[in-house]
């Protein structure tokens, strides 16, 4: 959802020259979310080329999504993902990167040589997590493999999305267990799984919304970053104050 939206966002404000590219190569559903999923070329038929990939055979295989976004889909079985490797993969964002002027990639949530492929090339990594404990527990075991490898910090960024009405933790809880400030906060809006659904992101289908506005800052401070030092200065506004019922906790039992 983040991604899609990200990417549209961004496509509304570069005239189009956005592409979002699907790397969960065996479950990816970014092409369903903006309906194009009946585009019969994916990242798998890109795999034959191998790493000879130009603007004018990727500009082929992507699809045109809801916002005029460039989409490249995920393969669609997930043998084929097997298919494409890293040098694959590598190929594809940095051809894709010199055709665009910004390229949103989704990752699935697991992670191997082809999304540490990605990390690598990214100039920004956005890690989403949202107010449950298994949720929180992943994102800090992935920041501690991040700094593992030497991924500069401040090419993190923590983003924390409401999936559901009511939470029990408080942002300031999450944020003390990860240590570290998150970016912004993405409020509950029960119109997302009709606005997926229907291929209409939601900051197309409901751009007032309160989401809405706030995926549109994020695409705008993507599209201009501030730098390292001006980071913790950003103001996003904060989302309506949730129910809490309990304090967070990586000791509850």
């Amino acid at each position: 959802m983040v991604a899609t939206n990200l990417a549209v966002s961004l496509a509304r404000g570069a005239e189009g020259r956005a592409a979002l590219l699907d790397i969960d190569l065996q479950f990816g559903d970014a092409a369903g979310m903006l309906h194009v999923e009946h585009h019969p070329l994916t990242i798998a038929d890109l795999a034959a080329h191998g790493e000879d990939v130009d603007a004018a055979l990727l500009d082929d295989i992507l699809a045109t999504g809801s916002g005029e976004v460039r989409v490249l889909r995920a393969p669609t079985s997930p043998e084929l993902a097997e298919a494409i490797g890293a040098a694959h993969l590598r190929s594809i964002i940095r051809t894709a990167a010199r055709a665009h002027e910004f390229v949103v990639v989704d990752t699935p949530s697991s992670i191997d040589e082809r999304v540490l492929e990605a990390f690598e090339l990214a100039d920004r990594l956005l890690l989403i997590t949202s107010y449950n404990l298994s949720a929180v527990r992943g994102t800090k075991a992935t920041l501690l493999m991040l700094e593992a490898l030497g991924v500069d910090p401040d090419r993190v960024d923590v983003i924390l999305n409401h999936t559901r009405p009511r939470t029990n933790y408080r942002r300031e809880d999450i944020e003390t267990i990860l240590g570290r400030r998150v970016l912004i906060d993405l409020p509950y809006d029960p119109r997302v799984d009709p606005s997926l659904d229907s291929g209409m992101p939601i900051v197309l289908a409901q751009p007032r919304a309160e989401l809405s506005r706030r995926l549109t800052s994020l695409a705008q401070l993507i599209a201009a970053p501030a730098a390292p030092a001006d980071r913790g200065t950003i103001e996003i506004p904060a989302p309506e104050p949730p129910v809490y019922r309990r304090r967070f906790s990586l000791g509850r039992r």
